[in-house]
């Protein structure tokens, strides 16, 4: 079955039901069922034109606007292979992002890439079907039934980076049809569901729960721009109070970013929230509690906050907490602070591996590895990496954490131990604990080990931006904070103009970037 198969049956049946309400700009759109669809088959006659077939990558690179949802669905009407990739912002590099999306656009070779007036310049140099040219739309529409074999290619996601984005992973109607299946029955989806997110749809958190899941089980979407969210994270709030939202996902940086910028004299009524879902790696019981404790008095009902492990090559979600439900805390004295992520969803089976190869115990650390109907189909165009990431039918996620009593406790990246004076130590555990000294600008920290010539032993390294006065004092106290909570003092503290360490598309700091960011403006000192 065509994963739009149900939304172009809903277009015929109920043209007038809705499939978003989309804001921007202070004002809201109703989009509904039927028209999307007739946008969708407006934009497909394009690129049918344009000689578009079945099987080729179509890159989409729009800003927030409805044709982002029904660019896609054309695209998969024609059989082709829609790959959601982000614009260029205010905040990045032009040339090192131009540089990347040439790289990326060579891989994928696509027939064209789908973009607007506002961002066909940070395209490459691919035939662009501009959106708002005036000749677009004038093809006859494509009115073929949507079609699709089990084993076809849905679409393509792909991990996030800083300059571009570089796994692409290739996902079949099938297994995505599956994995929506089973993650609605996982978070017992009801039939009165709206979902409201400001979540882009170039990661899988948005794509997946807030775009393809509702359009294939028929929710509603209050769908709203990150750009305006990130400045006004109150706009989520009214759009939970207004449309009566009950499901909504966010990430640990959404959650404490709530907190901190919006009012403390606002006041929403959040009683229609069934479940608030963070998709983090790992979860902060910190961040639960914050936007627990300041908007319980909003109606914030006890046991909305929950938490799940997700990952593109599993469409999305490995595990899922039970709605309804209070969410374990983890009692492991070297990883305290973090949630359960909780049991595998139906069909998706994970164990954790030891550093040595073997199964790990109850507790133990290791590497998680995931396996089951929802895996993908590969990276698009990597054989080499598709095999090298896989392990007799299990996938190896890189990620580390331990299993307790059934339940998984995602502990961070392997990429993230450290390893100094022979202790071991987890990266964003310390920077963890340096997001709230004063001085510093929250979520701009970057802590790494480096080899020092002279000795052969690892330093430990601590770069961060500061808010204000970047002085010895400032150094001082984090050296302090950094020795206290992990028994080792920095070798190093680079205090750093704002704006320095490079973040990828998902909001994360990019640590090999940016660390070699820092090791180049080291050697030209």
């Amino acid at each position: 079955m065509h994963l739009f198969s149900a939304l172009a049956q809903r277009a015929i049946d109920s043209p007038d039901a809705v499939f978003c309400h989309f804001c921007k700009g202070g004002s809201s759109q109703v989009v509904t069922v039927g028209a999307i669809m007739a946008q969708a088959r407006a934009i497909a006659g394009d690129l049918h034109l344009q000689g578009v077939v079945q099987g080729q990558v179509v890159p989409i690179i729009l800003e927030h606007r409805p044709e982002l949802y029904s660019s896609f669905i054309a695209c998969t009407l024609l059989g082709a292979q829609p790959a959601f990739l982000p614009p260029l912002t205010r905040k990045q590099d032009p040339v090192a992002f131009a540089a990347g999306m040439e790289a990326l656009f060579r891989r994928l070779a696509p027939p064209c890439v789908i973009a607007s007036a506002q961002t066909r310049a940070g395209a490459p140099s691919t035939h662009v079907v501009d959106l708002d040219d005036p000749k677009s739309f004038q093809s006859p529409p494509f009115v073929k039934e949507p079609a699709a074999a089990p084993g076809d290619v849905a679409f393509l996601q792909h991990s996030s980076g800083t300059t571009g984005l570089r796994k692409g992973v290739l996902l079949s109607h099938q297994t995505v049809l599956h994995q929506i299946e089973v993650y609605a029955r996982a978070i017992e989806v009801l039939p009165g569901d709206v979902v409201a997110s400001w979540l882009p749809l170039y990661h899988d958190m948005g794509l997946i729960t807030c775009f393809l899941m509702p359009a294939v089980l028929g929710l509603p979407i209050i769908s709203l721009d990150a750009l305006e969210w990130v400045m006004r994270p109150g706009l989520l709030l009214d759009a939970v109070q207004h449309h009566r939202a009950s499901l909504v996902w966010l990430p640990n940086f959404a959650l404490q970013h709530s907190v901190r910028l919006v009012d403390l004299n606002e006041h929403w009524d959040l009683s229609s929230l069934r479940m608030v879902i963070n998709c983090s790696e790992p979860c902060r019981a910190a961040a639960f509690d914050a936007f627990q404790a300041r908007f319980a008095s909003c109606n914030l009902r006890e046991f909305t906050l929950h938490a799940s492990y997700a990952m593109a090559e599993n469409v999305f979600a490995v595990t899922q907490t039970k709605p309804g439900t209070p969410v374990r805390r983890s009692e492991h004295a070297d990883h305290p602070g973090i949630t359960s992520s909780g049991r595998p969803v139906p069909g998706t089976q994970l164990r954790i591996v030891t550093s040595s190869g073997t199964p790990a115990t109850n507790g133990e650390l290791g590497e998680i590895e995931i396996t089951g109907s929802s895996l993908f189909s590969g990276y698009q165009a990597q054989p080499e990496l598709t095999t090298a990431r896989m392990r007799d039918g299990w996938y190896r996620t890189g990620d580390l954490g331990f299993i307790n009593d059934g339940e998984l406790f995602v502990v961070g990246r392997s990429d993230d131990v450290l390893n100094v004076n022979g202790k071991k130590l987890v990266a964003h555990e310390i920077e963890d604990t340096l997001n709230d000294l004063p001085g510093l600008a929250p979520g701009r920290i970057l802590v790494y080990d480096q080899l020092a010539d002279e000795s052969g032993a690892n330093h430990l390294i601590v770069a961060v931006e500061a808010l204000g006065v970047a002085d010895a004092a400032l150094a001082s106290a984090i050296r302090r904070r950094v020795l206290e909570t992990s028994g080792v003092r920095p070798h190093r503290v680079d205090l750093l103009e704002r704006g320095f360490l490079l973040k990828s598309t998902s909001g994360k700091i990019s640590r090999a970037a940016s660390i070699a960011k820092l090791n180049s403006r080291s050697r030209s000192e």
